[in-house]
């Protein structure tokens, strides 16, 4: 494993690396350097290529601009392997709002003191030095099929990584995986009842977060052509990130709050919220919020108002705040203690294979279901009678 240098000597590593750099810009050798331009296209072209998630892309731009803004390098492409370890270096002392300071300085030392103002965790860190490990590769000649050929002339290709030659920073801190307790299942749906009347499919939401264990994004834009019914059973057919395709499987009268919730002419699952939520605003103590919402579904808005309402309901729980990701995680938890509890799940998922196979579905989406049959059945065995009912689900 390489070691790091001292300080002094990234110091003057830099300083020559600077200076080759402008040497190099006024020369012929000038002609073969990789531009910031041609080192971001070949990013868009690798993410056009795979279909990547439009926060899979930002990601990788986010990490790319917080190199240059840090480091300085320009273009990225002469990046050193002591530019690298700088960048991790400098970037962990950073404040959270390092490209956003406050301008009212009243504000910051208010935020210092109640200690909402904290640095950037190391976790951020590492996962900007994935995201641009890759990024590099990308137009590495030397990375093999992860260089993304054809987009800028073979020559002006990098033949090294120089993040292959850092020693990266660690994150040792202890991870505490947040879940939802049966009891907090049934406090947030009433929490989104009785503060939310008139948002009616906010609580429908969340009892399909847990059924899907699923991401926000990947629910926001749930599709009614994503439905599959096949025969008593009701699925979801989505793809979601690092384009992974999954089906998930959701109680009877759940689909049946779906339903009541569809907005003809419009494909989303969850487009009432538009209206809905104009609603909660005009009979709200503040009625001007209504104008402001947008006419047409955005999803991302939809995501984005569930996810802090959960958020602040959750701050007032014992075990502390939580996201909507916790659905995620407390899916495939109660999953996996349905799968301790019935080794046989499996084979009890296989209803009519054969019928299924000769006239429903393919192979692959046969596969699809037992998983999500597999995962229902595991989720339904772990859960206490009161929660799954008021989840939509007949015990």
């Amino acid at each position: 494993m390489p070691t790091r240098k001292s300080t002094k000597a990234q110091s003057l590593d830099g300083a020559i690396a600077a200076v080759q750099r402008m040497l190099l810009g006024d020369g012929p050798e000038a002609k073969n350097l990789l531009s910031d331009d041609e080192f971001d296209e070949i990013q868009r072209q690798h993410y056009g290529r795979i279909q990547a998630k439009s926060e899979t892309v930002k990601g990788c731009f986010e990490a790319i601009e917080a190199f240059r803004t840090i480091t300085g390098v320009t273009p990225i492409s002469q990046a050193t392997s002591e530019d690298c370890a700088r960048f991790q270096d400098e970037a962990i002392k950073l404040p959270k709002n390092w490209r956003a300071p406050f301008k009212d300085e009243v504000r910051r030392q208010q935020r210092t003191m109640s200690g909402d103002l904290g640095l950037l965790s190391r976790q951020t860190v590492l996962k900007w030095s994935t995201a641009l490990s890759a990024a590099f590769n990308r137009a590495n000649a030397n990375a093999g099929t992860k260089c993304i050929r054809n987009v800028v002339p073979p020559e002006k290709l990098l033949l090294k990584n120089p993040w292959d030659e850092v020693s990266w920073i660690e994150d040792k801190t202890p991870v505490k995986v947040r879940q939802f307790t049966p009891a907090e299942l049934m406090s947030l749906v009433d929490h989104l009842e009785g503060s939310f009347p008139d948002v009616t499919l906010a609580p429908v939401a969340a009892k399909v977060f847990l059924w899907s264990y699923a991401r926000r994004t990947e629910i926001a834009e749930l599709k009614w052509s994503e439905l599959r019914l096949v025969e008593d059973e009701i699925h979801f057919d989505i793809v979601g990130k690092w384009r992974v395709r999954k089906w998930f499987r959701i109680p009877t009268r759940l689909y049946e709050d779906l339903l009541a919730l569809k907005v003809q002419d419009s494909p989303f699952v969850f487009a009432a919220y538009s209206d809905q939520i104009r609603s909660h605003h005009d009979t709200s103590a503040r009625p001007n919020r209504a104008s402001k919402i947008r006419l047409d579904f955005a999803p991302a808005n939809f995501g984005e108002w569930l996810y802090h309402k959960i958020s602040d309901w959750s701050k007032a729980q014992p075990d502390g705040t939580a996201f909507l990701h916790a659905f995620r995680k407390t899916g495939l938890q109660y999953a996996v203690d349905g799968e301790v509890t019935n080794k046989r799940v499996a084979a009890d998922a296989r209803v009519n294979v054969g019928v299924m196979t000769t006239h429903y579905t393919t192979e692959q989406e046969r596969q699809l279901r037992e998983k999500s049959n597999r995962t229902f059945e595991r989720i339904s065995r772990s859960l206490p009678d009161d929660v799954l009912i008021r989840y939509g689900y007949t015990p």
